[in-house]
């Protein structure tokens, strides 16, 4: 079922525009998102499967402030925070907001957005 929330998620990120990744390539230009790590614990019940998936976004830009970042980080909460779903053979039931870390690295700004999203089978 974690396939399926991937490509849900990848499904919804394409739409803003940007490049979405599962791996940066070398030498991508920025701004780009990636689909991070996963944290799943079980959310199945007598009838059918669930999880509960914990998905982290990232979100890199090489804008010397802050705003491009999140300008980004905005379109994606406008784009996954209260949606649902049909993916292949699971329903995304409901997708919210988990929390946003915004870090300056060296050479670039770096954001996380965790998601939380509640699939079951279909």
């Amino acid at each position: 079922m974690i396939v399926e929330v991937q490509k849900w998620v990848y499904s919804k990120l394409m739409s803003l525009g940007y490049n979405v990744y599962d791996e940066v390539p070398s030498g991508a230009d920025m701004p780009y998102i990636v689909i991070g790590d996963d944290a799943v614990i079980d959310d199945s019940d007598k009838v059918k499967q669930g999880l509960e998936d914990s998905v982290n976004i990232h979100v890199w830009s090489d804008y010397k402030g802050y705003k491009e970042l999140k300008e980004i980080v905005d379109a994606i909460v406008s784009a996954l925070n209260f949606e649902s779903g049909t993916q292949d053979s699971v329903n995304i039931e409901l997708c919210l907001l988990d929390n946003i870390s915004v870090i300056r690295e060296e050479d670039a700004r770096h954001a996380i957005v965790r998601f939380k999203i509640k699939v079951k089978e279909v």
